[in-house]
């Protein structure tokens, strides 16, 4: 895979990206804002899919990436004392031992499930009709919707039930994620902060010693460029404190702005190979920002798209499709549910 540079055009997450996302040892995709796994309103949705299963029923989870709605059924499963066959499916490379290691408090619910990565939720692999309920949170809609529908119909045994949750493309979710990516713009194309921290560290490598500001003898020209990138910080940083910046979610700015002016006090110090190292660090992880923004953003369904996933589900065989917005704590709009089942 060729990375591309900070500020690219591509929109989408590849299964390599995806499985070093997935390292981190999260459970949910929104690490920080879900104290372990999903709570409240997407519990409580979750708990009533699994209420109708009787036990030995069979539940696949596509798209699952670390388990989250696999591991909330296995909970369940041992809570009720109703065991469950849970299986969770995913495209990118998925590491249950690693991921026990770094949530050691799962063990008992990973144990209780199979996390199975390289797996298309297009073509599970699974046996026809053999699985009483599909489910998938903030995944399916990432996928070949069309496709993934006749999947589930065919795994699906006659009776058994689809419930999703979707992205909603009016979600808090989806504003955190737009207002990144204009953190990005700002950042990359209005400011050209990188640009700008880039030069300023091979000019500022270059300067001869002496006793002006970290020891060296600064130039005309260096004190121009200088001046112009800590402007450029000045007016990241204030946009960042904006409150309704804070709101959303203003992490790009905090870490890529000290990021930059950390890396240039300590840019004399390091050698060629490691300055070089430690600057691609700072790109890849705001092109890593980048994507992942950009990919929440291309995922994001519609009214109009849950109507044709409805149409999707018709046509592969599904009936009583049905979609409603997710309230989160009762104010907070984080999705939609979506539920139907195979005659």
């Amino acid at each position: 895979m060729g990375q591309q540079s900070a500020g690219g055009t591509r929109t989408r997450l590849d299964a390599e990206e995806w499985s070093r996302f997935w390292e981190r040892g999260t459970v949910t995709t929104f690490e920080g804002h879900f104290r372990g796994n999903y709570d409240a309103e997407i519990r409580d949705f979750w708990r009533a899919a699994f209420a109708p299963l009787p036990a030995g029923a069979a539940v696949v989870d596509l798209a699952t990436g670390n388990g989250a709605v696999a591991l909330l059924a296995a909970e369940f499963a041992r809570a009720e004392s109703r065991p469950l066959q849970v299986v969770g499916l995913d495209s990118a490379a998925i590491d249950a031992q690693r991921l026990e290691a770094a949530r050691p408090e799962l063990a008992a619910d990973l144990a209780a499930v199979t996390l199975q990565g390289g797996v298309r939720l297009e073509a599970t692999g699974l046996e026809p009709a053999s699985v009483d309920l599909v489910t998938s949170q903030y995944g399916f809609e990432y996928g070949d919707t069309a496709a993934g529908s006749r999947e589930i119909a065919r795994i699906l045994r006659p009776g058994g039930r689809v419930a999703m949750v979707i992205h909603h493309d009016g979600s808090a979710i989806l504003s955190q994620a737009r207002e990144g990516l204009a953190q990005v713009r700002m950042c990359l194309e209005e400011e050209r902060f990188l640009y700008l921290g880039r030069r300023m560290i091979k000019l500022f490598r270059g300067l001869k010693p002496g006793p002006q500001r970290g020891g060296v003898q600064w130039t005309p020209g260096a004190i121009r460029l200088r001046e112009e990138l800590m402007a450029a910080a000045a007016r990241l940083q204030q946009h960042a404190r904006r409150p309704e910046v804070r709101r959303a979610d203003a992490g790009f700015l905090e870490f890529i702005v000290p990021a930059v002016l950390k890396l240039l006090e300590q840019s004399r110090a390091l050698s060629p190979a490691a300055l070089e190292q430690a600057w691609g660090e700072i790109e890849g992880e705001a092109e890593a920002y980048r994507l992942r923004m950009a990919d929440l953003v291309s995922a994001a369904c519609s009214e109009r798209d849950m109507a044709r996933i409805g149409t999707e589900f018709a046509a592969a065989g599904l009936e009583d499709a049905a979609w409603v917005p997710l309230l989160y704590r009762g104010e907070l709009l984080l999705g939609w549910t979506l539920a139907a089942r195979k005659p």
